[in-house]
């Protein structure tokens, strides 16, 4: 492993500890877990989960000075999505390349290895899976369906599909994985692998529910215009999401590299990106 060396008046960055092979079973060592100080890996989380909504509500502000809210909403929501994604993305890459750790290298280094692609290959069978399993349970279901969150992607897919190939395909799956992997699974620690793998599912399920139209219908009742099934088609869909979390989660952590669980969630947004166009 290379050790980075500070030239004259730089800092000298966190380095990896020795650990204990108790430490190394089930769940492996990550290059970024140890490399990265735990402050960063806060920072990620932050800037991933609070970052979004404040870009794009400055993104919202500035595209609804423009007519194009009114002429096509749609194609408002995907440019929205757009510029939301990619400036999280420039700011990730940012970190990567400007931190003094070189941190960009060990990601290089995560892709080098082709153990990456077996793991990967296992979440995405592990995604559909769980979407496998939930489909049958909820066969009976009439209202069962797809939630408002990837109605609307579906939406702007068909209305942008080169915008949304950016977001959905490359700029989604890099700034989540940073944000719940990374962010949040390796600031809890490696002894407490499983909670943050738990933790960073549930919050990845809440991040694709829409919970204006639960918080509507619980103020409003009846007079909200939302339908009960409606409320009930959305939790339903929540666990779905939270189980693709775990699977994404469990590739991150049994693999110890961020390559295999990006590769898995690229994968299958871009699978699904490509179906609902064919």
């Amino acid at each position: 492993m290379e050790i980075y060396e500070p030239g004259p008046g730089q800092k000298t960055p966190h380095r990896p500890q020795h650990h204990s092979n108790e430490e190394r079973v089930f769940f492996k060592r990550s290059a970024f877990n140890d490399w990265t100080p735990r402050w960063e890996k806060i920072a990620f989380f932050c800037l991933g989960f609070f970052g979004l909504d404040l870009i794009s509500l400055v993104t919202s502000f500035i595209i609804g000075l423009t007519p194009l809210v009114e002429t096509n909403y749609v194609r408002a929501m995907s440019l929205n999505n757009f510029l939301a994604y990619l400036f999280l993305f420039g700011a990730f890459l940012a970190f990567l390349f400007f931190d003094g750790r070189k941190s960009w290298k060990r990601l290089f280094e995560d892709f080098k290895d082709p153990h990456f692609l077996a793991y990967g290959a296992a979440g995405l069978l592990g995604i559909y899976g769980i979407n496998i399993l939930f489909n049958l349970l909820y066969s009976l279901v009439p209202f069962y369906g797809d939630n408002e969150n990837q109605l609307l992607i579906e939406s702007c897919i068909k209305n942008d599909p080169v915008l949304m190939f950016f977001s959905v395909s490359i700029f989604a799956p890099f700034v989540e994985e940073f944000t719940y992997r990374i962010g949040l699974v390796d600031s809890i620690g490696h002894k407490r692998r499983w909670l943050g793998v738990l933790l960073s599912s549930v919050i990845f399920g809440a991040i694709h529910f829409d919970w204006s139209s639960l918080f509507s219908y619980i103020i409003g009742g009846a007079e909200s215009g939302i339908e009960p099934e409606a409320i009930l088609n959305e939790l339903m869909n929540l666990p779905v999401y939270i189980g693709s979390g775990v699977v994404l989660g469990f590739v991150y952590a049994l693999s110890g590299k961020i390559s295999s669980s990006l590769f898995s969630h690229a994968l299958n947004n871009t699978i699904s990106f490509v179906v609902l166009l064919a």
